[in-house]
């Protein structure tokens, strides 16, 4: 929300739509994200849907700081594509972590899945904050884009994991 505040200052200040309602509307196409990245992994794969959405959701972050070079409406426009796709691999995860989990410790293997979600969540803001602050405190497009930059990186480890696990268990495209 504080980078649409920042596009909003860059583009003059006159908002269409309040930063807070984009954050309401994205939460609310997160929801529908997560349901339809699980239909689309139960149609083509789980493993190449899941990577894909990841792979998109990644790229999405590196560009999307240079939309504050844009308007306000594409830096909106942007920004809800990001919320959406970002948890868009949300429900297909979940569903892969039960479904692979063995029968004994399905518990166990959620609690640690739901750790590992939320401890990422945790530190996003965090590793992002410390980038803004390294690179001008989010007051220069730049420091946006490094910001945005280091959720990319991040984001793309979830492709790399899910490749070297899927060797580790012999799996294919589950």
């Amino acid at each position: 929300m504080l980078f649409l505040v920042f596009c909003l200052q860059q583009d003059g200040g006159e908002a269409w739509v309040a930063p807070t309602t984009v954050a309401t509307i994205g939460g609310l196409l997160a929801t529908a994200a997560s349901i339809g990245g699980q239909e689309l992994a139960q149609r083509w794969g789980r493993r190449r849907v899941i990577t894909v959405l990841m792979l998109v959701s990644a790229l999405t972050a590196l560009l999307l700081g240079f939309t504050a070079m844009a308007s306000y409406t594409v830096a909106v426009a942007a920004a809800l594509f990001y919320m959406f796709i970002t948890l868009a691999d949300s429900a297909a995860l979940t569903a892969g972590t039960v479904e692979n989990a063995e029968p004994g410790r399905r518990g166990a293997t959620l609690a640690v899945y739901s750790l590992g979600g939320f401890g990422g969540a945790f530190m996003a803001p965090l590793v992002m904050g410390m980038v803004l602050d390294l690179t001008g405190g989010g007051q220069t497009v730049s420091s946006w884009v490094a910001g945005f930059a280091s959720l990319a990186v991040a984001i793309a480890l979830g492709p790399l994991l899910l490749h070297l696990a899927g060797r580790r268990d012999g799996a294919r495209g589950r």
